[in-house]
């Protein structure tokens, strides 16, 4: 059976409707639908429409295969974009639909991914990184930004690749412009996963590498698969730190990025609040993080 049979299965976007999208999200692995629209939300903070890239589950035993190789061909992208091609084809996919995305809202986008989908998102990124780097030469601001969350890629080599995408644009040169405004990879603290890319608590960190190492073994590992909150409901401080974030950059239809990155934002009462609550909420030590904020109780 040829390819053209399932032409009846595919969904195709009219420019029009592709520019109502503000978002593109790539989930990781052992995620239903159910989870990966719930972390969608999450991390847009209930953007109306995102496009969901769905990276569907293959087990376990699947997906650590597939992460392993993506983590593989990551680590050597950064030296040569050819390598993206050694990725998987959730990566491959990832690529397609962010350069579609991406040409039809002329890079007003914020792209974001959990986990595994940080890893196909970083090697997309990649893989079309020429015609990105077209769409955003005449940018002025960061019009396209970037949330990793609970990433098990290397945040230094995030940081440098969506820098490079506007290496062509007056934003490659503008003193003012933090990369906090264009990239910002989000961990709780003991999310063992992000310990894999060098990534530690809070924002864009990697600073006390081995406190946060210590303590992921000790509160993260154990509960790993336990999942959310809603999952725990009777013991939260089972919660998984890996489940869930909060988003920190782009939120929103309006795709607003809190000026500090020791806030998110909360969609149901559209207002900023600060992640170590959010990380109290969650039963984790909020002081390992670089968006600590002593309060006089903690005194």
């Amino acid at each position: 059976m040829s390819l053209s049979n399932y032409n009846h299965a595919k969904i195709y976007l009219t420019q029009e409707q592709a520019s109502s999208i503000t978002h593109i999200s790539t989930n990781g692995i052992l995620s239903d639908l159910h989870n990966t629209r719930t972390g969608t939300k999450e991390q847009t903070a209930g953007a109306s429409i995102v496009f969901i890239n769905y990276n569907p589950s293959h087990g376990f035993v699947g997906d650590m295969i597939e992460s392993t190789q993506d983590k593989l061909a990551s680590h050597l992208a950064p030296y040569n974009s050819y390598a993206s091609y050694l990725g998987t084809g959730g990566a491959k996919q990832s690529a397609n639909s962010l350069l579609n995305l991406a040409e039809a809202k002329d890079g007003e986008l914020v792209l974001v991914a959990h986990s595994q989908g940080t890893l196909q998102s970083f090697i997309a990124m990649h893989y079309i990184k020429p015609n990105l780097q077209n769409i955003l030469k005449d940018k002025e601001d960061t019009t396209f930004k970037v949330g990793f969350y609970g990433s098990p890629e290397n945040g230094k080599d995030s940081i440098g690749l969506v820098r490079d995408l506007y290496i062509n644009s007056p934003v490659y040169t503008n003193t003012d412009i933090k990369v906090s405004d264009y990239f910002r990879s989000s961990v709780n603290p003991g999310d063992p996963v992000a310990i894999l890319g060098g990534n530690t608590a809070g924002i864009n960190n990697k600073e006390g590498f081995w406190t946060n190492l210590l303590y992921s073994i000790k509160r993260g590992v154990p509960t790993l698969l336990n999942g959310g909150l809603e999952d725990n409901k009777n013991s939260p401080d089972k919660t998984s730190p890996h489940a869930g974030g909060v988003c920190v950059i782009g939120c929103g239809d309006e795709r607003i990025t809190p000026s500090s990155i020791e806030q998110y934002f909360e969609p149901n009462t559209n207002s900023l609040l600060n992640l170590d609550d959010f990380y109290r909420s969650i039963y984790t030590d909020p002081s390992l993080s670089n968006v600590y904020i002593q309060r006089q109780e903690d005194k």
